[in-house]
C-alpha cells in the first residue's frame, strides 16, 4: 500500500520543526562557544557540528520543496527537472561532507586510545588530507552524474514518489556512484566506531582530561544515533529492493530525510548537554580568576591569573604528596622497629635494616628533587 500525500505532508513539516529546533540549538551553542574555539579545541569536531548547520538549513530547503511540489504551487513537468533534482544533489552533497568528518572524528578517537602520548598534529593533517581526497572524488563524481545524466524523461516526479531515490533523473549510472560512496562511508563509520567502543571499554579505567571525556562520550553518541536512524534503514532499504523488489520509500515516505534529521537534531542536544555539564566549574575558574579584580582585564593579565590559580592548586598538590612521603617512611620507621624487637640478634639485623630505610630515605629524596625540577620548584 503507497503512502497518502497527507502523511508526506505531515513527515516533511516535521523535518522542518526539527531542524528549525536544531538552528537553535546551535545558535546557543555557538553564543557560548564559537566555532573557531571548538576548531582549536577539536578539529574534526567542528567539522561535525558545523556541517550539522549546513545540514537543518538544506532540509529546511528540501522539505519545503517537496511540500510545494505536493501544493502543485511548483508543478512537475519535465522543464522543473533542473531545479528540482539541484536541490536534492546540494543534500547529497553536503551529507557526503558530513559523513567525512564523522569518519575524521572516530578515526581521532581511535588514534588517541591508541596511543595517548603521542603528538596528534602529523596525524591530523594526514587524516585532513585523505578526507580531502576521499570527499572530493565523492563530489566529482556525484556532480559528474547530476551533470551528465539529468536528462529530463517525462515527468520528474513519479506517481507516488516522494524522494530523490525515485525520481526519474536518478538513473543506473546516479544510484551506482552514490550508492557506491553511501556504502563505503556507512562501513567505514561501523568499523571504527566498533572499534572506539572496544577500545573506551578496554581503557575505562584511564583519566581523561574534561574535553577528551566529552568527545569521547558525544563520539559514542554519535556512532549510536547514525546507526539506529541511518544505517539500519539504508541496509534494511538495500535488501528489501534487491530481494522482495520493494521500495520502502513508497510505503514509508522520506525514510532518509527523516532519519538525518532525527540524527542530527539528537546530536545537537547531546552535545549542549555535553556542554552545559561542565557549566558549574567553568563559572568557578573565572570567578577565581576575576575575584579581586576588573573583569575588563586585558588578556596578558587573564593568562597571568589563570597561571596563578594553576600553581595554587600545584602547590596544594604538591604539599599532599610531601604528606604522604612522610606516612611512608613514618611506617618503615616504624616496620624496622618491630621487625628488631622480634629478631634475636637485634644489633646485626637493626645494622641491615638501618641501612635499607637509609637506602630507600635516599631514593625517595633523589625522586622528589626530580619530581620538583620537573614542576619547576628548582
Amino acid at each position: 500500500m503507497l503512502m497518502e500525500w497527507s502523511i508526506v505532508f505531515a513527515e516533511f513539516t516535521l523535518v522542518i520543526l526539527l531542524s528549525v529546533v536544531t538552528l537553535t540549538v546551535q545558535v546557543v551553542i555557538f553564543r557560548k562557544k564559537s566555532l573557531m574555539t571548538i576548531w582549536k579545541q577539536c578539529g574534526v569536531l567542528s567539522l561535525v557540528v558545523g556541517s550539522i548547520t549546513l545540514l537543518a538549513i538544506q532540509n529546511i530547503i528540501l522539505s519545503s520543496q517537496w511540500i510545494l511540489i505536493l501544493l502543485g504551487i511548483i508543478t512537475n513537468v519535465p522543464e522543473n527537472t533542473f531545479s528540482i533534482v539541484f536541490v536534492a544533489h546540494l543534500s547529497v552533497v553536503l551529507w557526503q561532507f558530513h559523513h567525512c568528518a564523522k569518519v575524521g572524528l572516530f578515526s581521532q578517537r581511535v588514534y588517541f586510545l591508541l596511543f595517548p602520548a603521542k603528538s596528534v598534529k602529523t596525524f591530523n593533517y594526514l587524516l585532513l588530507g585523505v578526507l580531502c581526497i576521499v570527499y572530493v572524488m565523492g563530489f566529482v563524481a556525484t556532480a559528474y552524474s547530476f551533470l551528465h545524466y539529468n536528462i529530463p524523461n517525462g515527468k520528474p516526479v513519479p506517481e507516488g514518489c516522494f524522494s530523490f531515490n525515485c525520481m526519474t533523473a536518478k538513473d543506473g549510472n546516479v544510484r551506482f556512484w552514490y550508492s557506491i560512496f553511501i556504502v563505503c562511508i556507512t562501513l567505514a563509520i561501523t568499523i571504527l566506531g566498533s572499534y572506539m567502543l572496544y577500545l573506551l571499554h578496554k581503557h575505562k579505567k584511564r583519566t581523561y582530561s574534561v574535553v577528551e571525556k566529552k568527545t569521547n562520550t558525544f563520539a559514542l553518541y554519535v556512532f549510536y544515533v547514525r546507526f539506529i536512524c541511518v544505517t539500519v534503514p539504508f541496509f534494511a532499504d538495500i535488501l528489501l529492493s534487491k530481494i522482495a523488489n520493494v521500495d520502502l520509500g513508497k510505503h514509508i515516505g522520506p525514510f532518509a530525510t527523516y532519519g538525518s534529521t532525527v540524527d542530527y537534531t539528537v546530536k545537537v542536544i547531546v552535545y549542549y548537554t555535553l556542554a552545559a555539564r561542565h557549566k558549574k566549574i567553568s563559572s568557578y575558574v573565572k570567578y577565581y580568576i576575576y575575584a579581586g579584580g576588573d573583569q575588563r582585564d586585558n588578556r596578558s593579565t587573564t593568562m597571568q591569573k589563570l597561571a596563578a590559580v594553576s600553581c595554587h592548586i600545584t602547590q596544594h598538590r604538591y604539599a599532599t604528596h610531601r604528606f604522604l612521603r612522610h606516612l611512608r617512611h613514618l611506617r618503615q620507621l616504624l616496620g624496622v622497629l618491630m621487625d628488631f624487637l622480634d629478631n634475636y640478634n637485634g644489633n646485626m639485623y637493626l645494622r641491615s635494616t638501618t641501612r635499607h630505610y637509609r637506602l630507600s630515605c635516599a631514593a625517595c629524596r633523589l625522586n622528589r628533587e626530580q619530581h620538583d625540577r620537573d614542576c619547576g620548584f628548582l
